[in-house]
């Protein structure tokens, strides 16, 4: 099962908005014929997981004339017993704060609390005249995790292809010194090494599972949630 995000695109002329499907279309010429598209804050089950597609702030592009063709963005994956979020790529923005009100009903503390475990990039972030609008820096992604109200987060995004200024081990170390200088636990916010497992704690309360949003169901629900 593959989930791709689509681009909804309005026509000022005719102040309508129409969608238009893009990633599943190529996928299935190529064979693969799962492929779910969604919007932003829509979601879709898959073996009673609920999988979100949340904002970011990036761009998209596969080749020289498709760029900002489809939209981008992160995962909030909610399972009864594990709360997860994947931010994918993104520059620092107020789409976290509001990813946590999102979710702010069924991540209260008798709900079991915000994400058990977030995904967030730590590294492609300089220089930052140039990378800002697109790649956090390990600051801005410790700034994500309170503004998710993550009880834990894994450093991802770093040591794998030298793309920008800094070494590529410089975000681990770098989110070493800022867990020092700011009384982070090393277990708050972690990096892990290749073949490393760690066990998340279950959530004490399950959350429910709602049932699949469309963009056309916001006339019914005009908040997304």
């Amino acid at each position: 099962m593959s989930i791709w995000c689509w681009l909804r695109t309005t026509t000022t002329t005719t102040s309508t908005t129409s969608t238009r499907p893009r990633s599943a279309a190529w996928l299935a010429d190529r064979g693969v014929h799962h492929a779910i598209e969604l919007d932003w804050w829509e979601r879709h089950q898959v073996e009673g997981v609920e999988v979100t597609l949340v904002p970011a702030q990036h761009w998209s592009g596969r080749g020289v004339t498709d760029r900002m063709k489809t939209l981008w963005g992160g995962f909030a994956v909610l399972a009864p017993d594990c709360h997860l979020f994947f931010a994918g790529d993104t520059g620092y923005s107020r789409d976290f704060e509001d990813i946590r009100s999102h979710f702010a009903e069924r991540q209260a503390a008798h709900a079991g609390g915000g994400f058990d475990i977030a995904l967030l990039p730590i590294g492609a972030y300089e220089l930052r005249w140039f990378m800002a609008g697109q790649h956090v820096n390990v600051h801005e992604a410790v700034k994500i995790q309170g503004d998710l109200g993550a009880k834990r987060s894994l450093g991802v995004h770093w040591g794998t292809f030298e793309l920008t200024d800094e070494a590529l081990d410089k975000p681990p170390r770098a989110l070493g010194r800022l867990r020092a200088a700011e009384g982070i636990h090393e277990n708050d916010f972690f990096v892990m090494a290749i073949g490393e497992t760690r066990i998340v704690p279950r959530r004490a309360t399950p959350a429910p599972i709602l049932a699949p949003f469309r963009r056309s169901d916001a006339a019914a629900d005009p908040g997304g949630h």
